[in-house]
């Protein structure tokens, strides 16, 4: 299955009636440039569960390979180049 499939499901999987008014997904581009990925984990399995940060690369260098994810108390938060978006995504649906 591939990655946005997954993310749908997972997404899908939590839609109530009410979960998805409050709770967003967010894919946004960087100035760097590169992707941004913002999850509302509140109301998730994944709420109270620890997340080891993951950094790799320079983000100050255009030509580099670079990631970051990190949850700030119910966020995760993934941060890559331009071509670590499906990295992104993948690092969050496989924890």
């Amino acid at each position: 299955m591939n990655t946005i499939k997954q993310l749908e499901n997972w997404f899908y999987s939590h839609c109530d009636n009410d979960w998805e008014h409050d709770h967003k997904i967010t894919i946004y581009n960087l100035d760097n440039p590169g992707w941004g990925v913002k999850i509302d984990l509140k109301g998730t399995l994944l709420e109270e569960m620890t997340f080891c940060p993951i950094e790799h690369g320079d983000s100050e260098d255009r030509k580099a390979t670079w990631i970051k994810c990190t949850k700030q108390e119910t966020i995760f938060t993934g941060l890559g180049s331009y071509d670590m978006l499906d990295t992104i995504l993948s690092i969050f649906l496989n924890w």
